[in-house]
Parts: structure tokens; sequence; C-alpha cells
């Protein structure tokens, strides 16, 4: 007899008892797991976030990061001291509109006992100020609850809550779901980082297909079509209007560089030719935005296509209007 045999057979005799075991050490684990855990504090480094928006009291305190500004500042990294984080600036119009727009979305919600009867929605909205480090700040602040201690298991979901039982305000209270409109960027990193306590995310400005992939991203959720559509659809238009000669920038990250793959599949063998392909990156926005309006002034494409952030194209057309 082989010893796969010899295995095999004393698994078949002492499966029960094994299994037990397996299950009795599993649950003593956990409940030992869970007691260390309730008792295990955290607290957080540096100051706390400066909140945009807070509702009033609410059951469920739904979270919102908006690129309220978008000129951030140069940060100074040597990796001896913590970076000194100065306040962004350059306010947005659309961000603060669709901050409003949330703020005014939750309480026709509250307003209306037909929609959630016995439940009242809250809301907690922080600047992401269109930067990566400080959206990732601003979730970690909603999901932690942003106090300077914390309860480990205050992130995870519960549950055993009752929606229509009333309590009381605690400051800074974790959110169990957040609402993004920033890149898709930094939809990618706060979906990675939020997906292990289960936090779904919804955007509505994050286009990239490749958040479309639920292995990767199984809490990201969104209200906006892919980009595949948007660059299908450009190319369309230079077909239908027999647009020959063409110019395009794209902005320098999955957004453009997707862009830019899906245009040029969908024009080849149409007849339709590109010049030149330019990239803005908002890192170095005005240096690119200087670039590619040279690069413009010299061609003799007469109709440019433009895959960026509107931000961006605004610093383009300040260069363009420079050279006239």
């Amino acid at each position: 007899m082989s010893w796969v045999s010899l295995l095999l057979t004393a698994w078949s005799s002492r499966a029960p008892s094994l299994l037990l075991v397996v299950m009795v050490s599993r649950d003593v684990g956990l409940r030992v797991g869970l007691e260390g855990v309730q008792t295990s504090m955290c607290s957080r480094w540096g100051s706390p976030i400066e909140e945009s928006s807070q509702g009033q009291d609410g059951d469920i305190v739904i979270g919102g990061l908006f690129p309220l500004h978008y000129r951030t500042p140069d940060l100074d990294i040597d990796f001896v001291k913590p970076p000194h984080y100065n306040p962004c600036t350059g306010l947005q119009i659309e961000p603060l509109m669709s901050m409003y727009a949330m703020e005014f979305a939750l309480e026709e919600i509250n307003s209306n006992p037909s929609l959630l009867p016995g439940v009242r929605l809250s809301y907690r909205i922080l600047d992401s100020c269109g930067r990566h480090p400080w959206a990732l700040l601003g979730a970690l602040s909603l999901v932690g609850g942003d106090s300077s201690t914390c309860n480990s298991m205050a992130v995870l979901p519960s549950s055993h809550v009752r929606l229509n039982q009333p309590r009381e305000r605690t400051e800074g209270q974790s959110v169990p779901v957040i609402i993004d409109g920033d890149a898709s960027r930094s939809a990618m990193i706060l979906s990675r980082t939020l997906a292990p306590f289960f936090i779904p995310m919804i955007s509505y400005l994050a286009s990239c297909p490749c958040l479309s992939d639920r292995r990767q991203y199984p809490n990201f959720f969104r209200t906006i079509p892919s980009d595949i559509y948007q660059a299908k659809a450009m190319a369309r238009l230079a077909i239908r209007f027999n647009w020959s000669w063409i110019g395009a920038v794209f902005a320098d990250h999955e957004y453009g560089r997707l862009a830019s793959q899906v245009f040029q599949e969908e024009i080849r063998e149409s007849g339709v030719c590109v010049e030149f392909s330019e990239f803005l990156r908002r890192e170095t926005i005005k240096e690119d935005a200087i670039r590619v309006a040279t690069t413009i002034q010299h061609s003799t494409a007469r109709v440019i296509l433009i895959f960026c952030w509107y931000t961006d194209v605004e610093e383009l057309f300040l260069q363009l209007a420079k050279i006239n």
C-alpha cells in the first residue's frame, strides 16, 4: 500500500474528529482574535483633515470626496521628516456644484417618508484636492472616523445595527460608503485600499475601463460610462466629417493613454491620419502646455482632438492665446 493510500485511509477513519478539532480551534481562535481586536487601539498621525461640509445627525452617514481645489502646493519631501501639506488653492465650480447636488439629494431623500422610512441619512464631505495623497488621506479619515484614537473594530461593518434606533452622534463618525468624484487613478488607489474593509465606493467621474474588472475592484461602482465609448465616438466624428488630417492631445495617465489606443484602433484604414499626438501631465502642466501649444502652432492640422481634464485644457488654451 502506498503512502497516499495510507494517508487517505487514516483521514477517512479520523475525518469527523479532525474536522471537529479544526472547527473548534477556528472558533476559539476567532473569539480570541476578536477579543484582541476589540481591545487594540490605534492612533492617527498628524492633524485631522479639514471638513468641507457636514450634515446633521443621521442613522447612516454617507462619505463624499470631491476635488474642490486643483492647484496643489509643491511638497518638500526629503524623507527625514513628515511632509508638510499646505492648503490647496484654486476653487473649482463644477465639483462644488456636485457637492451641493449630493447634499440636496440626501435632503430630498430624508424629506420623503416613502423612500427610507425610519432612516435618516447624513453626510461628511472632504476635499480631495484632485491629488492622490489628499484623496487617500480623506478616505481613511472618513472610514476611520477621523478621531485621535479609535477602536479597530469601528471600521468593520456591523450586521446587528438597528437603523431605526436613535443614537447619539459621535464626532468624526465613520462612514459605510464613499462617493468619490475624482479621476480613475485615484479611484484605483481608493478601491484597493478600502476593499479589505468591505467599504464600497461610487464614482461619477472615474471612467477607465479597467475599473470594470470585478476581480481587481470588487467594491467599485460608477454612474458614468467607460472611456471606450467616448474614444469610439470621437473617432466616428472624425470619420463622419472627413477630418483626414488631425492632431491629438491626451492626458498623460490611464484615461488619456487608453483613449489614444482606442482612438487609433477605430480610425485604422478609415482615411483619418494623425499628424501628432501630445500628452499633458498634471504635475508639469505649465511646461507641457507650452510645449503642446508650440506643436499646434507649427502644425498644419486644422482639427485638434483633446482627451484631457478641463483644468488642464484651460492651461493649454491660455498658452495658445499667448502665441495668438
